[in-house]
């Protein structure tokens, strides 16, 4: 049996070892806050709050999902990130793991995600790519960090799995 993969549409094919050791790598201040702004169930900042003493907040439009996640999140937005519009240069940590198309595309989500967080601050940017592995996948890969430089962001680590790719990134 293979390793276990993180539940649900949000995370695609990334393996929860993965995932887990993104989140145990960040560096958060005791006290800080994260972000998701495309929560789903609240798995991720689950895991977030687990590894870091952390406050969490995330916005999920669908009220199903939403209802999962308030048992798992410190505040849940259930409504679109438009409606929410959470507080500029606020937070630690925002995340952001196969949502972008749902804030414009990857290059607006990069900027809107850097424009959330304090200097300093970190973000998970996860997205899917093609089906292969991601050994050949330069101009892809590429793009995502190019976009993610433009946006004042400096990329700290990466993982992907085959379909996915995950990057920590550090507002610059």
């Amino acid at each position: 049996m293979g390793p276990a993969l993180v539940s649900g549409e949000a995370a695609g094919a990334l393996p929860e070892a993965e995932l887990d050791a993104a989140i145990a790598a960040l560096a958060l201040p005791a006290g800080g806050t994260a972000l998701d702004v495309r929560c789903r169930d609240g798995d991720v900042l689950a895991r977030v709050k687990r590894r870091h003493a952390v406050t969490t907040m995330g916005i999920e439009p669908s009220a199903r999902e939403a209802a999962v996640a308030h048992e798992r999140v410190d505040l849940v937005h259930a409504a679109p990130l438009a409606e929410v519009a959470p507080m500029e240069g606020a937070w630690d940590l925002v995340v952001c793991i196969d949502g972008a198309d749902e804030l414009g595309g990857r290059e607006q989500a990069l900027a809107g995600l850097r424009r959330l967080v304090r200097p300093g601050g970190a973000a998970l940017f996860g997205e899917r790519v093609g089906g292969e592995p991601l050994a050949g996948d330069r101009p892809d890969r590429d793009a995502v960090v190019g976009a993610a430089h433009a946006a004042g962001w400096r990329v700290e680590a990466e993982r992907a799995a085959p379909g996915f790719r995950l990057l920590t990134l550090r507002a610059a």
